[in-house]
């Protein structure tokens, strides 16, 4: 056995692990306070100081610890169970495990292991535990441990948490925020502690051995312009800072797709702010609600309002993550999931309507309500909904409860069901929206025989759309009606697909200034009508035949 030693951590004392590899240099192990997934964070006041409490040396010179969050007084806890390409996630808990500690001599860095497999930090982009901890290696069965290259490797540096009570120039509690510093730190500056915006620093007075009173001097005021539609989803959102003794002059925007309601400050309206100032501005639209990006997690009961509209997220920890997803309505009007809600259609949001006993939770664009819900049964969207209980948990997700008893729950395949309470976990978020219009196309003769059921398509405002038209036996496509609005979407369209009784003539000659319809094949020719499958250009756009 080779044995290969090194100073070890002394118990009592407490240490910072910073990543030593490119790209993840900056990063340290912390702990939110939230979760039960270990984290890493570049932030320097992210709770990232560890104090040893046991410690055993090994016979290969390694050492045997227990590492507890300086701030959070939770451990570092044993890994989950593997994770397809993510390896095994670290935990974070009551009760810590046994980790390793190793020397690598060829680097000086140090290995921090649980069960035999490194910690390394997954990517803020990661598709699952993003800016989370994880070990051993990504690939399923895999015996190899992780790569140097995954950010393998750790520095250690002893500190010390020092904390500051922060205050404004008038007395108002700004926060009590703590960081880890050097342990050999004696001097605090301004640069060590923590920014706040519109605010310079201005002093700092120390009050005990690790406690600093730090007082600020507003610069300036924050002015947030909230552009929201009449179901409380964010359009646009903009902020400014005015400097302190400055005057704002209200704008409320004109956007595209909207139209505006109401404001509660009038356009124009100077204001010489001695305080944030928020203006919110509503408006309306004939667009239905997609989904551009998440906002902010609701946590409280208060700020679920009856008639808004919200993401609902399934934060199950069930199959390592496998079941996590935002509820929405698949083709057949079960309630399924999306993994990632960025780009989702009006078929993911969920509007919530207040009853005495606690809300009915209706997808908009249908107009149906998700219904009550049996053991281990898959809704389909109805005209009539239950009524949910929504509960706040005491890690801030929310129970969703039927007057059944039955508790929101999920499937691997994703679909929503019913089980006993508490259910799985649920987030609930505030979205930002970008409008869909509906493009509906009839098939029809130039009679208006109908001679394929009408089709509606949902359309993300200002994308084109090409119309896919079927092919009709005896039939051949004479012309598209409305299809110039397809080019950039910017409200509900209705295209008409009109069909003649096929003849037997191919590609005729064209007399000028009989046809009010263009209709070329992809080799360039003029046709008349089209009779076989393909893709045509009818007057300048692109329709599929299929």
């Amino acid at each position: 056995m080779e044995v290969i030693t090194f100073d070890h951590l002394a118990v009592g004392s407490t240490y910072r692990f910073t990543n030593a590899v490119d790209g993840f240099d900056a990063t340290a192990i912390s702990d939110s306070g939230d979760g039960t997934a270990l984290q890493h964070s570049a932030d320097a006041f992210a709770n990232n100081a560890w104090t040893v409490t046991e410690s055993t040396p090994n016979a290969d010179g390694s050492q045997t610890l227990k590492l507890q969050n300086t701030i959070t007084g939770r451990y570092i806890a044993a890994a989950a169970a593997y994770v397809d390409r993510m390896g095994f996630p670290v935990g974070v808990g009551t009760a810590g495990t046994g980790l390793v500690l190793k020397i690598v001599p060829a680097t000086g860095h140090f290995r921090l292991s649980a069960d035999g497999r490194s910690f390394f930090p997954l990517p803020a982009n990661a598709s699952r535990y993003s800016g989370c901890i994880s070990s051993g290696s990504t690939i399923s069965g895999s015996a190899a441990d992780a790569a140097r290259l995954q950010g393998a490797e750790w520095k250690i540096d002893e500190v010390k948490v020092i904390t500051f009570r922060c205050v404004d120039d008038k007395g108002g509690n700004l926060g009590t925020i703590s960081r880890s510093v050097p342990a050999d730190t004696e001097e605090i500056t301004a640069e060590l502690c923590p920014f706040f915006k519109n605010m310079k620093f201005e002093s700092i007075e120390k009050t005990g051995d690790t406690t600093w009173n730090v007082t600020y001097k507003r610069s300036a005021y924050a002015v947030v312009v909230t552009c929201k539609d009449s179901r409380g989803a964010i359009i646009e959102q903009s902020e400014t800072a005015i400097p302190v003794g400055e005057e704002y002059t209200v704008v409320i925007p004109e956007l595209k797709y909207y139209t505006l309601e109401s404001a509660d400050k009038e356009d124009g309206t100077t204001l010489l702010p001695v305080e944030d100032i928020k203006v919110t501005a509503v408006y309306t639209t004939e667009g239905f609600s997609g989904v551009r990006a998440v906002a902010q997690a609701v946590t409280d009961p208060s700020d679920l309002q009856s008639g808004n509209s919200y993401l609902i997220y399934d934060d199950s920890d069930a199959n390592n993550g496998g079941r996590k997803g935002y509820r929405t309505v698949m083709a057949d009007g079960r309630v399924n999931r999306v993994v990632n809600a960025e780009g989702a259609t009006p078929l993911t949001p969920w509007t919530l309507l207040k009853t005495s006993n606690g809300f009915r939770v209706k997808n908009e664009y249908l107009g149906k309500y998700i219904p009550s819900i049996a053991r281990n049964g898959n809704p389909v969207v109805s005209s009539t909904g239950d009524i949910f209980a929504f509960t706040l948990n005491d890690d801030l997700s929310w129970k969703i409860q039927g007057r059944n008893g039955e508790c929101w729950d999920g499937q691997e395949n994703g679909n929503l069901v019913g089980w006993s309470a508490p259910g799985h976990p649920h987030k609930i978020f505030t979205y930002f929206v970008e409008p869909y219009f509906e493009i509906t196309v009839h098939y029809t003769t130039k009679e208006g025989e109908v001679l394929a059921p009408s089709e509606t398509r949902l359309v993300k405002a200002g994308n084109s759309h090409t119309v896919s038209a079927p092919s009709v036996e005896g039939y051949i496509l004479m012309k598209i009606e409305g299809s110039e609005a397809l080019a950039a979407v910017e409200g509900h369209v209705t295209v008409n697909v009109v069909y003649e009784k096929e003849v037997p003539s191919g590609i005729r000659d064209i007399e000028d200034g009989k046809v009010d319809n263009t209709i070329y094949d992809l080799a360039g020719r003029r046709l008349k009508a089209v009779s076989g499958r393909g893709i045509y250009i009818v007057n300048g756009r692109k329709v599929l035949l299929k």
